[in-house]
C-alpha cells in the first residue's frame, strides 16, 4: 500500500478521513489520542508525532536573540505549544533540523505503510518531505471557512483549560494560509487528492479516494449525524469575504459544487 499523509486545518474533518484507514494495516504512531467530546470517534493522531511536529515548529519560529520580543509581538498560536495546531507562519523558512530530530523523522518515514494525520503538517511538511518515500500520497480535507472557524473557536474554549486565547481573525488567517499553501505550493509535487468534508460525510468521494489509493476503505464509522457544529449564519465580514476565492478554488480542485451544501 502507498503511504498517506492527511492534511488540513484543525476542525476540518481530517479525523473523519483518517478513520477510513483504521484497521487497514497502516502504522499511525505508537499510541493514539483518546476520543473526546470534540471528536467522539477519535482523533487518529499520535502524540509522539504531535510532539515531534511541535519541536519542528518551535525551531521554525525561533528568532535567535529575540525570543523575549517574539513572545510579546507574536500571536498566541506561535508562542503557546497548546495552540501549535493553529500555527500559520506567513512564510516557512528552510530549516536544517538537528541530527537526532532528522533521525526520528526518518524512523517514522520508514514504518511503511504509514498513515499520519496532524494539522501541524501544514507547517512542517517541508521538513518531512525529503525523508518521505516516493510512494507517499497526500489527502487534503477542507470545509467552509466560516464553519471551520466557528468550530476552532468553540474547541479552543471547550477542550482547553484555560481556553486558548485565539481570535476569530487568527482562525481565519490559519484557514487561509494553510489552504493557500496546500493548494498552491505543496501540491505542485506528488500525488494529491482534495476532498470537501461533505464529500466524505455523504460518501460521494469514497470511490474516487479508493481509486486514488488503489484499495477499498472502511466507511462504517462515518456518521454525519454526530456533527456537532450547526451551520453558523454568515457574518459577512472582511475575513469571510477574503476566504471566498480560495474556498472556490478548493471546491474546484475537489470537484465539489458548493451550491449543493
Amino acid at each position: 500500500m502507498d503511504n498517506v499523509l492527511i492534511l488540513g486545518c484543525a476542525r476540518s474533518g481530517t479525523s473523519m478521513v483518517t478513520g477510513l484507514f483504521r484497521g487497514a494495516g497502516y502504522f499511525m504512531g505508537r499510541d493514539m489520542m483518546p476520543a473526546s467530546k470534540a471528536n467522539p470517534l477519535g482523533y487518529f493522531e499520535a502524540p509522539d508525532i504531535n510532539d515531534l511536529n511541535n519541536e519542528i515548529i518551535e525551531l521554525l519560529l525561533h528568532w535567535p536573540c529575540l525570543n523575549r520580543i517574539r513572545r510579546r509581538i507574536s500571536p498566541t498560536a506561535h508562542t503557546n505549544r497548546r495552540a501549535f495546531p493553529l500555527a500559520a507562519p506567513r512564510t516557512i523558512r528552510k530549516l536544517a533540523v538537528p541530527s537526532k530530530m532528522a533521525e526520528e523523522i526518518r524512523d517514522y518515514c520508514g514504518r511503511t505503510p504509514f498513515c499520519y494525520k496532524d494539522p501541524r503538517f501544514s507547517v512542517t511538511l517541508p521538513v518531512w518531505r525529503s525523508s518521505l518515500p516516493q510512494n507517499t500520497k497526500f489527502i487534503v480535507v477542507f470545509r467552509e471557512p466560516l464553519r471551520t472557524v466557528d468550530s476552532m473557536l468553540r474547541n479552543s474554549r471547550e477542550t482547553y483549560t484555560p481556553p486558548l486565547p485565539v481570535s476569530e481573525a487568527w482562525c481565519y488567517r490559519n484557514w487561509s494560509r494553510t489552504y493557500r499553501r496546500l493548494l498552491s505550493v505543496y501540491s505542485r509535487e506528488g500525488d494529491w487528492f482534495f476532498a470537501h468534508y461533505n464529500q466524505i460525510a455523504d460518501l460521494s468521494a469514497l470511490d474516487g479516494l479508493s481509486e486514488f489509493l488503489g484499495h477499498d476503505l472502511d466507511a462504517s464509522q462515518i456518521d454525519p449525524s454526530i456533527r456537532r457544529s450547526k451551520a453558523p449564519e454568515s457574518r459577512q465580514n472582511s475575513h469571510e469575504r477574503n476566504c471566498a476565492k480560495l474556498y472556490s478554488e478548493l471546491c474546484a480542485a475537489a470537484g465539489y459544487d458548493p451550491t449543493t451544501q
